[in-house]
């Protein structure tokens, strides 16, 4: 138990933080990941090492780790090559080979630890490992376009207003990476709130997602008043899972 206790100290504190935090993205956790690995590993050895060496389970339970690591593996890249499109819907290069990598670590992983060698498993894993992550998050996952909104937002609207435009108001997307996008002076409301913009303001943008389009029309209509689409940007909020689809507008002439 001692040897587990730096391990404790490291997951505990930590995690309490981020429960009491209110916005919980993944990737927060993952300074906790070497800490929980090593305490995963350490309690699978114990319960191998109470099994009888010949018979019993012990075999049975290690072969099982194996192949359903050897699946995860398998799996892992795949999710790689669905989640790294081009914009014609065929995977990317670079998704591809990433997910080769991930394969061939599996591979060689596996086969090495059905025959024992546990040594030259676990070397083959951790070098190929930094090869697999590399091309992953160095290389396939910067190359998605759905998850990077807000840049393209700001891109589609240069399109269409490069002379620059006046305050922008988004709504159904409340991202603080729109901020960085737009500037501090961003705001964030409903759909109803964004038709008064354009109203108060002729050089006024509003950004309107799907689930407040209603309302924005309405207020528009209520106002006696049109607006002119500048373009619509669709992608994936990664904060909150699910895809989004946002349009641009200023008031028509």
């Amino acid at each position: 138990m001692a040897a587990r206790s730096p391990c404790l100290a490291w997951i505990i504190p930590s995690w309490l933080v981020f429960e009491a935090v209110p916005t919980k993205l993944p990737h927060y956790v993952l300074p906790l990941y070497p800490a929980i690995a090593l305490l995963a590993g350490a309690a699978l050895s114990d319960r191998l090492s109470a099994l009888p060496l010949a018979g019993g389970w012990r075999p049975w339970a290690t072969r099982a780790a194996i192949g359903l690591w050897a699946l995860i593996g398998l799996a892992l890249g795949a999710v790689v090559i669905a989640a790294a499109p081009l914009g014609d819907g065929r995977p990317s290069i670079r998704g591809i080979l990433a997910a080769i990598a991930m394969w061939a670590v599996t591979a060689g992983g596996s086969w090495f630890a059905w025959r024992g060698e546990r040594r030259q498993s676990a070397t083959l894993v951790l070098v190929g490992s930094v090869v697999a992550l590399g091309l992953t998050f160095g290389a396939a996952l910067p190359a998605l376009d759905a998850p990077w909104i807000a840049p393209r937002l700001k891109e589609a609207l240069f399109q269409k207003m490069p002379a620059g435009h006046g305050p922008v108001l988004i709504a159904g997307y409340a991202e603080p990476s729109a901020l960085i996008a737009f500037g501090t002076d961003t705001k964030f409301g409903s759909g109803a709130e964004a038709a008064k913009l354009l109203g108060d303001n002729d050089k006024a943008v509003a950004i309107v997602g799907a689930d407040q389009a209603d309302a924005f029309k309405a207020a528009l209509d209520q106002a006696h008043m049109s607006a002119e689409s500048l373009g619509t940007v669709s992608g994936f909020n990664y904060a909150k899972g699910k895809r989004v689809a946002l349009t641009l507008y200023r008031r028509a002439p």
